[in-house]
């Protein structure tokens, strides 16, 4: 049986990344994020073990969308989220950091106080299977979307992007992946993530109680399996509608020193031909995998590997 096509080995350690959301169908999306908090764990511990899917529309290059988002206050202390297109790249287009690295560099005290409200976050989204929710046992055996931080990305990368003299595991991979311990405690008013770790040793999934072993019925069983899964594109960096933008001109517009404008601030920002992604604090955009085709789906990608 093949177990490798293209660089990428579904039994193997292939590491997964990936850049890239809509506005559109937003109570569907709700319906499908997978969020547990330690609030909701009545001694403020939440346990649960889950399981990350390969994604079905992209499996080699897209199981891990990331995307950069700025969470900004209104005049009436209402918060919004922006995508920001620093999510593909591209710092000089993003009119909030822009105006963060403005108000940053100001000598004004005032100037770099409100550089701090201009909140940049780092968003990842994997599918993840429901293997046993101790505190919401109705999600287990469902696969949904995580939204998850830097953080949790770092124990993924442990893994996938492992330092220097470490093997690589794919712990997507349906047959040698690991499924994660999720112990979630409270730190404050925040979700706390020290305690979450990978399972030591690497399991095939199972599913309907049956654990899945390489071979012909296994490609029916996950094809079938992950027929169920919510789709991944609908949180794809995706850029801001005309509505969006005049929203987000007027929340920056609270920033700027009298007399000045947005078309400015973005005009000498870009005068300075700053290279994408190489600002102070700011990071390297995820890289697309090149080892498949871009738009392979799962039928095709298990046809590569035999299944």
């Amino acid at each position: 049986m093949a177990t490798q096509e293209n660089g990428f080995d579904i039994f193997g350690t292939g590491a997964i990344e990936v850049e890239s959301h809509n506005r559109d169908q937003k109570t569907k999306q709700a319906s499908n994020i997978y969020s547990p908090k330690a609030k909701d764990a009545s001694d403020g511990i939440y346990n649960a073990k889950i399981r990350f899917l390969y994604n079905p529309s992209n499996p080699t290059t897209e199981s891990i969308i990331h995307k950069v988002v700025y969470y900004l206050e209104d005049s009436e202390k209402k918060g919004h989220y922006f995508d920001s297109p620093q999510s593909i790249g591209d710092w000089n287009s993003c009119q909030a950091g822009q105006l963060w690295r403005k108000l940053s560099k100001s000598e004004s005290a005032l100037d770099k106080q409100n550089a701090t409200k201009l909140n940049k976050r780092d968003v990842y989204y994997s599918l993840v299977y429901i293997i046993d929710d101790k505190i919401k046992p109705e999600l287990n055996g469902k696969i949904m979307v995580f939204k998850y931080g830097i953080k949790l990305k770092a124990k993924l990368d442990k893994y996938l992007d492992p330092k220097a003299g470490k093997k690589k595991i794919d712990i997507f991979n349906f047959f040698t992946g690991r499924n994660m311990d999720l112990t979630i405690t409270r730190q404050g008013n925040y979700n706390n993530y020290d305690d979450v770790e990978f399972e030591d040793e690497s399991t095939a999934i199972i599913i309907k109680g049956k654990e899945i072993a390489p071979g012909e019925e296994a490609r029916q069983i996950l094809a079938d399996f992950m027929k169920t899964a919510p789709t991944l594109d609908e949180f794809k960096y995706k850029p801001l509608s005309d509505e969006e933008r005049v929203k987000l001109e007027r929340i920056l517009s609270q920033y700027y020193s009298p007399g000045e404008s947005i078309s400015k601030i973005s005009n000498t920002v870009k005068s300075t031909s700053i290279p994408a992604a190489t600002e102070k604090n700011q990071r390297t955009p995820v890289q697309e995998s090149k080892v498949a085709p871009a738009d392979e789906d799962l039928d095709s990608f298990l046809d590569n590997i035999g299944i």
